[in-house]
């Protein structure tokens, strides 16, 4: 059997994630179930809101995609390239810019 250590870190995330999920979801749920189902059938047939829904997970998609095709290699670049510091021989670029940043926010 393998014990694992209670890890406060993760609790904090997961709640923290479940209430950024409820601040969203919430709010939707609510003017579903507000709303007449007469209306909301009528709504969901109009044809500017069709054409609005699909807008809106068209361009989801492509920032989506745009974001996958340049951020992946970039964070790939930053964590593989070595540090020309001496102390930080095995540390990426990214590590030492982070530092940099807040070392100069320190002033």
């Amino acid at each position: 059997m393998v014990y694992r250590t209670f890890r406060w870190f993760e609790l904090v995330g997961t709640l923290l994630g479940c209430c950024l999920l409820l601040f969203i979801i919430a709010p939707l749920v609510g003017m579903v179930l507000a709303t007449d189902q007469e209306q909301l059938g009528s709504a969901v047939r109009d044809a500017e809101v069709v054409a609005s829904i699909k807008l809106t997970l068209r361009a989801a998609f492509f920032a989506t995609a745009v974001s996958a095709i340049a951020g992946v290699p970039l964070a790939y670049f930053l964590a593989r390239k070595r540090s020309r510091n001496p102390r930080r021989p095995g540390q990426g670029w990214a590590i030492r810019y982070k530092t940099a940043q807040s070392v100069t926010a320190k002033r």
